[in-house]
């Protein structure tokens, strides 16, 4: 694919893309999701195989999109609640500290592997039991302590500069 066949690619899908993306998120959320995609898809074009119809890849490659950004928003205002409720210094909504802390560990649980982050979130956000996250998820109570455990490691690590006495 050449620039030019990119640039009609683009003015063929852009709109339709950004519309359908505005079903999930705000106009701005969307036009970013739709332009990230194209770069994406210029980027990796030669190696991509779509084994259907290329619009309906890319429709399900928005939607995919659109609902992660959805759930990361979700898991920065958990976060973000979960410290104010924990550590009662944070009660100003616009307290800069507290911004700064929620946005590190929504960053350290993006990186954190899905299976961590999952029985992380369940047991902390969720509040739901070892127990309970194993019959969920399907494995045995103690793998879920283990990636609670390894879950916490990471966060003691990754934020050991907001830990005190540090």
């Amino acid at each position: 694919m050449d620039s030019k066949e990119f640039d009609t690619f683009f003015v063929t899908y852009y709109n339709m893309l950004c519309a359908y993306a505005r079903q999930f998120v705000c106009e701005e959320d969307a036009k970013e999701i739709v332009q990230e995609l194209m770069a994406w898809f210029w980027q990796n074009h030669e190696n991509l195989v779509v084994e259907n119809s290329l619009k309906s890849y890319l429709f399900k490659a928005v939607k995919h999109r659109a609902l992660n950004l959805i759930y990361r928003n979700k898991t920065y205002a958990r976060v973000r609640g979960v410290i104010k409720k924990k550590y009662s210094i944070f009660e100003d909504p616009d307290c800069y500290l507290a911004e700064e802390l929620a946005k590190h560990i929504e960053s350290v649980l993006d990186t954190m592997q899905d299976e961590y982050r999952t029985a992380f979130e369940m047991n902390r956000f969720q509040n739901l039991t070892y127990s309970r996250i194993a019959q969920i998820l399907g494995v045995s109570v103690q793998t879920v302590g283990y990636r609670i455990t390894q879950a916490l490691k990471i966060f003691k690590e990754k934020l050991k500069d907001y830990l005190p006495g540090r």
